[in-house]
């Protein structure tokens, strides 16, 4: 069963790949909703991340999409994460804004502007 909620980060990176696989596939939405007997906008709304493929589904979706069945398994772990609710919901956070993709960076870093003290503000100081 499918889940009709905020397009995050991983539904977005679903929809992403989706749509490129159906790109290769040289179908357009309609003709993907037609063979797949969905409705005309759902293919619309699981590539743009609104709403995310139930397993059954996807699995169905890479079938018509002639994705090869040894390499379906990058795309159904892609489809448990979107599915998945993210830790910061235990603590009253929506899946908005940049949580989720915070959630997801491998690397974090900080900036802070450099403090010239007034002392050292000098003519002299600034030619040396």
């Amino acid at each position: 069963m499918a889940t009709q909620q905020r397009s995050t980060f991983r539904r977005r990176q679903l929809g992403r790949e989706l749509r490129r696989l159906r790109a290769e596939a040289g179908l357009t939405q309609g003709e993907a909703a037609k063979l797949l007997h969905f409705h005309g906008s759902l293919i619309s709304r699981y590539e743009r991340g609104y709403q995310v493929p139930g397993y059954h589904d996807l699995r169905a979706i890479l079938d018509q999409y002639a994705v090869p069945v040894d390499d379906w398994q990058p795309y159904t772990d892609m489809g448990d994460k979107a599915r998945a609710k993210g830790w910061y919901t235990e603590y009253g956070i929506g899946d908005y804004n940049y949580v989720s993709m915070e959630d997801e960076a491998s690397l974090l870093r900080e900036v802070q502007p450099g403090l010239v003290p007034g002392l050292l503000e000098t003519t002299d100081y600034a030619r040396a």
